[in-house]
Formats: C-alpha cells, structure tokens, sequence
C-alpha cells in the first residue's frame, strides 16, 4: 500500500477503510451494527475475543486480559501446523464506552511496540471504531504491513460483525 493509497474493502467489510498517514501511522475504521456500549464492551471481552481475533484458521487463546489502566493483556494463537503466535500489550487508557489507548507487540518480532488508539463513536445505530496505530519506526510499519497485518485486521473485524448479530451472540 503506497503512502497515499487507501485500500477499501471488499464485500466482508464494506463499511471499513484502512489508510497509511505520515511515515509511522496507519488508521483503520470500520462501523459495526450494534450501539457504541455493546460494541465497546464485545471488544474487550476476554471470553469473546477468541471468537473474532485475527485469521479464523487459528485457535485463540487469551491468557491474560486486564482492561484497566496499566493492566496487560497477551494473547496466544496457533496455526493448524503447529506454528505459535503471540502478542502482548499494556492497556494505557480506558475511557469507556469512548476510547482505549493500548500497546500491541508481537513477539515474533521484540521491541517492536506499536500504540493502539480506539474510539467509539456512536452513529445513530451504529458504532465508528477507528483505531491509528503508531509504530516505532517507518521500517517498522513497512515490515507489519507486509506481514499481513492488514488482512488478519480484516478478517477479525469481520468475524466481530458476526459476532453482533443475533445468531453470532449464541
């Protein structure tokens, strides 16, 4: 994705965008069809993030989750093959249902900490998340980039759009 392209989405996530800004940024945006406290509070549960985090080819598990101001979180995915990818983070702020400002590392690749920013913005039925990602370094974000980041972002988001239906509350 160039420094002013803008990728828009295909028919799973037809409500989102995702765009690079600057050389150390990225934002994302998606609407979901759920008020702001409902999609606010399913995004910070620990008990339904297996259940919309990342690629749906990889089991979840969440092995610590605490949304509070410095409480840390890491979550723990594995491919079919064995392969084991792990990511971990601090939860800086927490105004709910409004904002969460968090860090994100895989650690794959150490060191490399990214800042998290997601609001919730209420849109008469439905509910703005935007998230801008602020990485440590333009190489940084270059490497995230190609590494997929963008599509796993879009397959969760899809996979939580599910997840607020009637049928993906069961």
């Amino acid at each position: 994705m160039s420094e002013q392209e803008e990728a828009t989405t295909d028919d799973r996530m037809a409500r989102g965008t995702v765009a690079l800004e600057g050389d150390r940024e990225m934002v994302a945006e998606r609407e979901f069809n759920a008020p702001r406290r409902r999609v606010f509070d399913a995004f910070h549960d620990p008990a339904l993030l297996p259940r919309w985090w990342g690629p749906a080819g990889l089991t979840t598990t969440v092995e610590r989750y605490e949304t509070r101001p410095g409480g840390r979180w890491r979550i723990v995915q594995r491919a079919p093959d064995g392969t084991v990818y792990a990511f971990r983070g601090e939860f800086r702020e927490i105004d709910a249902p409004f904002r969460v400002v968090s860090t994100f590392e895989y650690e794959g690749a150490p060191g490399q900490v990214l800042e998290q920013t997601f609001t919730f913005e209420e849109r008469g039925d439905l509910t703005l998340v935007r998230v801008r990602v602020r990485f440590p370094s333009e190489a940084a974000r270059r490497a995230m980039v190609a590494s997929g980041m963008e599509s796993g972002m879009r397959e969760g988001w899809a996979r939580f759009d599910e997840l607020l239906t009637p049928e993906g509350e069961r």
